[in-house]
């Protein structure tokens, strides 16, 4: 069975057929970017998010306790249900609308703020 269809095009191309896919197939497809040229498709169920709830429950790590990082349209729903939602300053807006920490930083140390803010938030 086809798991995903990947489509690769020009950013304005690609934003524009998402948009469009949306429209009609939202409650059937997951429709996302995972980057500017990337446009996936894959069925409503499948997503970064259930993904997360998925090892949740079959490792019992509450939830609360796992940080979700990402900075593309497949990552929202990881970076919104994580216990701590985290992205980059150059992630798009709806990520950042969502993320409990947003760094100042798209450059390596960008990573090493995520790993100093979980560690201050869970204050070890």
């Amino acid at each position: 069975p086809t798991t995903k269809v990947l489509g690769i095009g020009p950013p304005e191309i690609v934003e524009e057929t998402r948009i469009e896919l949306k429209k009609i197939f939202d409650s059937n497809l997951y429709i996302t970017t995972s980057s500017p040229t990337y446009l996936e498709i894959m069925d409503s169920g499948v997503s970064k998010g259930r993904a997360l709830m998925f090892l949740s429950q079959m490792l019992k790590i509450p939830v609360t306790d796992i940080a979700g990082l990402g900075d593309s349209f497949n990552d929202l729903e990881l970076i919104r249900d994580a216990g701590i939602g985290i992205t980059f300053k150059n992630s798009p807006q709806e990520l950042k609308d969502v993320a409990d920490y947003v760094t100042e930083s798209n450059s390596p140390e960008g990573f090493r703020e995520v790993v100093e803010f979980i560690l201050w938030k869970n204050r070890y």
